[in-house]
């Protein structure tokens, strides 16, 4: 339990801070003695205390914790002073609206310095206050640097992964459950002879040979039982022209099992159709060869047999 707060003039002893550790005085003369000193030394989000220039009057333990700085250290800097070299700009702009009545209240996400020469992202609560006839701006500070970390390292999660699927040569595609493309690879765009913008948002269909498209059409439609996936061999509309491909359709589920994408793998197999098709045309010829020849005829492989 948090020991009764009293509050104190600037120059009156002040209470031990709620962990039991000596309590921070603020510099002399810098807050009005009608300031709730306890309160704000206590509170668990770092805060600031500046003038309406952006100069630092006093800060809480929880600023010291945050930052490294002690009381004394960080009295009289300016806010860019412990703010990340791109972000100056951006808070003093802040800072002028406030000081010009055009904003009570700014929140916004930037980049400080640590005593270190670290750097902490948080959410920045900046508002102007009078106290005692005088302008005061009052800075709530919130860490983001965890939450910060974790979406960088998803962001480089996600460029290798897409530098992966561009230096692919099968054609790779997305598309949202109404069957709409939401991704195409550089290999899809190339071989197609389209441009990515072009084919976003466009309905499969608009890319499939008219004799595939009934087929396709129903293989889609079992992605929606287990195994969530099919493979089909028809014609595309490719750059070349209508050609065989192989295509690999995976169902991504959602919540609640639901098709929420489908990703789509392309190989093309037009050589190898081909060549399976002049096969077959060659053994046609062969045995309609054969069975019109009038003299019987046997065919001997080379061991014999």
């Amino acid at each position: 339990m948090l020991p009764a707060l009293t509050l104190k003039s600037a120059g009156e002893a002040l209470p031990l801070r709620a962990d039991g550790a000596a309590p921070v005085q603020p510099p002399p003369a810098a807050l009005p003695a009608s300031f709730a000193w306890p309160l704000f030394e206590n509170a668990p989000i770092a805060t600031v205390i500046g003038n309406t220039s952006a100069k630092i009057l006093s800060v809480n333990g929880a600023f010291s914790r945050l930052f490294g700085y002690t009381p004394a250290e960080i009295f009289g800097k300016s806010a860019e002073d412990i703010t990340h070299p791109d972000d100056r700009a951006m808070t003093r702009a802040h800072i002028q609206s406030l000081g010009s009545g055009k904003s009570a209240v700014v929140r916004y996400e930037k980049r400080y310095r640590h005593k270190d020469g670290g750097t902490i992202w948080a959410s920045a609560t900046i508002s102007r206050c009078e106290i005692e006839g005088q302008s005061y701006i009052i800075a709530q500070i919130i860490d983001l640097s965890g939450s910060h970390h974790t979406a960088a390292q998803l962001l480089d999660s996600e460029i290798r992964y897409r530098g992966i699927v561009e230096s692919q040569q099968s054609l790779i595609a997305r598309l949202d459950p109404e069957g709409r493309f939401t991704f195409v690879s550089d290999a899809f765009c190339s071989r197609l002879g389209v441009g990515r913008d072009a084919v976003l948002g466009r309905p499969f269909e608009s890319l499939i040979h008219p004799e595939a498209l009934a087929a396709l059409k129903q293989a889609m439609l079992s992605l929606k039982a287990p195994p969530h996936r099919v493979v089909c061999e028809q014609r595309s509309l490719l750059a070349e022209g209508a050609r065989w491909v192989r295509w690999e359709h995976s169902a991504i589920l959602g919540a609640g099992g639901a098709v929420a994408e489908v990703q789509c793998i392309g190989y093309d197999i037009h050589q190898e159709k081909m060549a399976q098709a002049a096969q077959a045309a060659s053994e046609q010829q062969l045995q309609a060869l054969v069975d019109n020849v009038a003299d019987a005829i046997m065919i001997i492989g080379l061991d014999g047999v």
